[in-house]
């Protein structure tokens, strides 16, 4: 009597893949996207984000063509420009061997902030200006100002180093180096989180 269960249940098995095949030809016949059980919610996932992915692109388009200000930036040379403003990225001397890129923002042929030391801060600038949320941009230029300042401070500190044979001025003058760098990332992360 198991035998004959047993039988059963593999003809039962049998039957439900056949007529799972059968769907599955029908369904492709359709041009209906064919997944197995074991896919089917990995299928609903990746579905989803494609509809989410067409969406967002489309409301951008649609932004884009209502409202210039929200449209995505542009590049060109060594100009980034958002809306009514650009970004204008320039190579300077920190020291006379090290040098470092400069951004200025502006609004058509206006200068308004010159000399901001990380693109990150012109970012965040950029962002409360077209959004007209400019609160915390001076708290943005304060922080670029420290960020610059422990910049020149590492370069002349690695110059110097550069130029001393004793080894343990030299360590120092390294030191000193390290730490002013560790300063101007803990300041640029701060600039980050305003973004």
């Amino acid at each position: 009597m198991t035998v004959d269960r047993e039988m059963l249940k593999i003809l039962q098995n049998l039957e439900n893949a056949k007529n799972l095949h059968e769907q599955k030809v029908s369904d492709r016949a359709e041009g209906k996207a064919v997944v197995t059980e074991d896919a089917q919610e990995m299928y609903q996932i990746l579905k989803r984000l494609e509809d989410a992915t067409t969406n967002v692109a489309q409301t951008i388009v649609e932004q884009k063509d209502t409202n210039p200000m929200t449209a995505v930036g542009t590049m060109s040379d060594n100009t980034v420009s958002m809306g009514d403003y650009s970004v204008v990225m320039e190579k300077k001397s920190l020291t006379e061997k090290y040098k470092k890129t400069f951004y200025t923002i502006k609004k058509g042929e206006r200068d308004i902030y010159v000399d901001l030391g990380l693109f990150e801060s012109a970012m965040a600038i950029l962002k409360k200006l077209v959004t007209d949320k400019t609160g915390s941009i001076k708290k943005i230029i304060d922080l670029d100002d420290k960020y610059v300042s422990y910049l020149n401070e590492a370069a002349n500190h690695k110059q110097r180093a550069s130029m001393i044979n004793e080894s343990s001025r030299k360590d120092v003058a390294i030191a000193k180096q390290s730490s002013a760098m560790d300063k101007a990332s803990y300041v640029k992360k701060q600039i980050k989180s305003l973004i």
